[in-house]
């Protein structure tokens, strides 16, 4: 069992305190080490009985086992450059929070601006490198309705923002990946000013479950990708291609090498009531090293909200994605169902998915791969009646989690890795080593709500 965490004000400390407890006899889960040379912690050689084991999980005999938190951190994402070394993206109180886990330990790592850079990705090479990006500004504030889109380094003293390229407008990074330290891509989208309303701008929505605001849109508004490249010196903006009938937002990035790395995006345009976006469809584009191309995609159909929401790749002609399709803004209406994607170099094909009831729908939003023949996706059912409109249902109709395993053949559910929503909510799964993978998530529902307290899980084989 892994012990409760101390939560110390730097990292440092938090290494220092994991190495003299072992230095003592005590017993460090995940990750514990000896000190290297240069003061900081060597990587764990072997696991304890804190992380998964060194074996690829089956999904007849995985279990989750939970990782104690930090009080009140509810984590959103997740990087983990090596087993048992994981950066967490959350909230405490509404504001913003990055963790660290590393020997066992949670050290807080420290954000610039405090109430002005909004996180909306991260990625970490290793434990000493590792990048934020979203936006930088005050969306609070109605006479300043321009954002930029910002870049945060880590380097191990906590994340520093560093000069990116300048826009205007309401632009925003979403999404980062590396294929090395001086090879990574930024996306997001960059939008028009034009299509901001000048009274009341604002409304209330959840960013990476920080309640924050977000600017209410009015008619047509100008989105097309924006992505970014650093080449181990600075950032410079690249060109992507967009649809040309269509507003395009990527939301996602994931890098196999320096010639192939793929950007997932949504097509979007703005609902009547000027606040909420609707998804028409997806986009997939591609970097061979030298250029973004869009990819041919297969109809997914089931209406306007169809989307892809996570791609990996495990080799250059073995990639997986996987989202929903159907309708989702209907009260009462049906809920969509989850579509999974394969590339074998040949081009994307859908494959078969589990079903989800008709009566529940659901979909996936979150998959990681450990090798061609162990994949898993997360994704949520909803429950009889639930509606993502209108005034929130009871907890009996907000439904569990699905939880998907491919063996090399086919996806199957896992019944027995599935949390209902009166034992939490997984969100994101990332899995870095073989036999190694992590997700967070939300504790249980508290009338109907999210709870306040986070899940850190492990995947542990039996």
């Amino acid at each position: 069992m892994d012990p409760t965490p101390q939560h110390h004000p730097t990292r440092w400390l938090a290494r220092a305190a994991a190495t003299v407890a072992m230095a003592v006899g005590v017993t460090i889960a995940v990750g514990a080490a000896l000190q290297a040379p240069n003061g900081r912690p060597a990587k764990p050689a072997t696991s304890t009985t804190g992380a998964p084991q060194a074996t690829p999980p089956s999904a007849t005999a995985a279990s989750w086992q939970p990782i104690g938190l930090p009080a009140g951190f509810r984590a959103t994402a997740l990087s983990c450059p090596t087993a048992g070394v994981c950066v967490l993206l959350g909230a405490i109180d509404s504001a913003q929070t990055v963790e660290e886990y590393a020997a066992g330990s949670w050290s807080a790592v420290s954000l610039p601006a405090a109430g002005q850079f909004t996180v909306n990705g991260l990625t970490c090479v290793t434990e000493e490198d590792c990048w934020a990006v979203g936006i930088l500004g005050q969306p609070g504030n109605p006479d300043t309705n321009a954002t930029s889109p910002a870049i945060a380094h880590d380097s191990g003293a906590g994340f520093q923002l560093v000069p990116s390229p300048p826009m205007t407008g309401y632009d925003s990074l979403d999404a980062v990946a590396c294929a090395a330290q001086d090879d990574c891509w930024a996306v997001g989208n960059t939008g028009s000013q034009g299509g901001f309303m000048t009274t009341e701008p604002w409304a209330s929505c959840d960013q990476n479950g920080v309640t924050t605001l977000c600017p209410i849109l009015q008619g047509t508004v100008l989105a097309r990708p924006l992505v970014e490249h650093y080449d181990g010196t600075v950032w410079t903006a690249v060109t992507a291609p967009s649809p040309s009938s269509a507003n395009l937002s990527l939301t996602g990035v994931s890098c196999l090498s320096a010639a192939d790395c793929w950007a997932i995006g949504k097509q979007i345009s703005v609902a009547s009531d000027g606040i909420e976006s609707d998804v028409q469809g997806y986009a997939l584009e591609h970097y061979d090293g030298g250029s973004w191309t869009l990819v041919d995609t297969p109809a997914i159909g089931g209406g306007d909200d169809s989307s892809l929401d996570s791609l990996a790749c495990v080799t250059a002609d073995d990639c997986w994605a996987v989202g929903g399709f159907g309708p989702m803004h209907t009260a009462g209406g049906p809920l969509p169902q989850p579509v999974i994607e394969h590339d074998t170099g040949g081009g994307w094909m859908v494959v078969a998915s589990p079903e989800i009831t008709a009566a529940n729908g659901g979909s996936l939003s979150s998959l990681a791969c450990l090798s061609a023949d162990d994949c898993w996706a997360l994704g949520f059912a909803a429950g009889p009646g639930w509606s993502l409109v209108g005034t929130p249902p009871p907890p009996t109709y907000w439904g569990q989690n699905v939880v998907e395993h491919y063996d090399g053949r086919s996806w199957s559910r896992v019944p027995s890795l599935e949390l209902s929503m009166n034992t939490g909510t997984l969100g994101s799964i990332t899995c870095p080593a073989s036999g190694y993978c992590y997700a967070v998530g939300s504790g249980p529902t508290q009338g109907g709500e999210p709870s306040s307290q986070g899940l850190f899980l492990a995947l542990t084989s039996a």
